[in-house]
């Protein structure tokens, strides 16, 4: 009778124990006897059915679990699972799509860490890098310190050496080194400038005659460097002119920082005085005749910006606007009233500008005075209604007090 599934997998079972028995082992089972387990054909066909349905219940039973397993977790492809080392003793019996998921996290982790540790060791490898560049620099500044001392000392070796020679450049250089040091400068006041008698010296006259040969040299282009040099050691000034309008124009912005206005007075600083007078008369020729003069656009605008314009009526004007300005910005956009000095002077400023309104062109205001005007609304005079009923309202006490009585009321004709 040819033999069931079962019956051969017993009996690969039971070939199995006895290979791994003794020899001498007296309980060996023939392969004749392999059927004597089951004592008859009936009882050997209900136990292989019962071990079918055991086995389809649990195929059934975990092929249910699996799916619901799947629907949860995202799907795992066979490459997903290739790319995993197996475990050392093969495939485990848990190995699931929720094993191969979990294992395939555990390797990103690890690649994670490893390119962490990584990143980490060249940082390190870079911050040492940077602290020796850093010492290299900090080295490299200080011979460049040593050398330029050296090059400085050379240089005024070099110098002095040249200077010894007597040519007629190197004597009055000389002497202009000895004038920068009993003054503290260069600049060397031109003849009768003041009442010191020693100015007049005709060896000092020759000396500054020798100056402004070598700033005219400057400005063509043909001064030599070494003597250039020379005279730069000195704090030479090839421009003077513009370094005392500098220095007047900063004189003038403290002056208007203390006193909040440019208007110097002759008894507060006579020299600077003189030379907002000598600016004033620039900036008027510019205006009035478009004469450049010798102001230059860049200081035009500089002394704009501070409240100096081309004669004293104008910064007059200026000083009055800002005060008008200020105090609409303090009274809620009032203009004063026209009793106050600063209300009289807008009244009269609106006559003018209504006059240039209504086409008459002789007119005190300029242009940017007009359009500053229009800035502030000047035509819109709410103080006017209100003085015009001051006065009527006076008129009707003086009457009351002449008449004793009101005027009468007259009637509509």
């Amino acid at each position: 009778m040819p033999k069931t599934p079962i019956q051969k997998t017993r009996q690969s079972t039971t070939r199995a124990l006895r290979s791994s028995e003794p020899a001498n082992n007296s309980d060996v089972f023939d392969e004749e006897d392999d059927d004597s387990i089951f004592s008859s054909d009936a009882e050997l066909d209900i136990a292989e059915e019962s071990e079918l349905m055991e086995d389809s219940v649990a195929a059934s039973s975990s092929s249910s679990s699996t799916s619901q397993q799947n629907a949860a977790m995202p799907p795992v492809t066979v490459s997903d699972m290739m790319s995993l080392p197996l475990p050392p003793k093969g495939i485990p019996e848990h190995a699931t799509p929720q094993y191969y998921a979990l294992e395939k996290v555990k390797s990103q982790r690890d690649f994670a860490y490893s390119k962490l540790e990584d990143l980490r060791r060249q940082t390190d490898q870079a911050k040492d890098w940077y602290h020796n560049l850093l010492n290299r620099v900090n080295e490299a500044e200080t011979e460049m310190a040593k050398i330029e001392e050296e090059v400085n000392m050379k240089s005024e070796e070099f110098f002095e050496a040249r200077l010894q020679d007597s040519d007629d450049w190197n004597v009055m250089y000389k002497k202009l080194r000895l004038y920068q040091l009993e003054h503290g400068e260069c600049n060397i006041k031109p003849k009768g400038d003041d009442d010191d008698d020693a100015n007049d010296d005709p060896d000092l006259d020759k000396l500054r005659r020798w100056v402004r040969k070598q700033r005219d040299s400057k400005r063509k282009g043909t001064i030599k460097p070494f003597r250039e040099a020379a005279l730069e050691r000195l704090n030479f000034a090839w421009e003077p002119r513009d370094d005392l309008w500098n220095e007047k124009y900063n004189e003038l912005l403290e002056y208007k920082e203390l006193n909040g206005h440019v208007m110097v007075k002759k008894d507060e600083n006579k020299d600077l005085a003189a030379w907002l007078n000598l600016q004033r008369h620039k900036l008027g020729k510019r205006y009035k005749w478009n004469h450049r003069s010798k102001l230059s656009d860049e200081r035009e605008q500089l002394l704009n910006d501070i409240g100096v314009h081309g004669n004293a009526f104008e910064m007059r004007w200026d000083m009055k606007y800002k005060a008008i300005v200020q105090y609409k910005k303090d009274n809620d956009g009032r203009f004063p009233p026209r009793s106050e000095p600063l209300g009289g002077w807008l009244n009269r400023q609106r006559v003018e500008y209504l006059n240039y309104k209504n086409g008459h062109t002789e007119t005190k205001l300029s242009e940017e005075q007009i359009e500053r005007l229009e800035q502030i609304e000047i035509e819109d005079d709410p103080t006017k209604k209100v003085d015009v009923w001051k006065e009527r309202f006076n008129e009707l006490v003086e009457y009351k007090k002449t008449h004793g009585t009101f005027p009468p009321i007259q009637a509509d004709r």
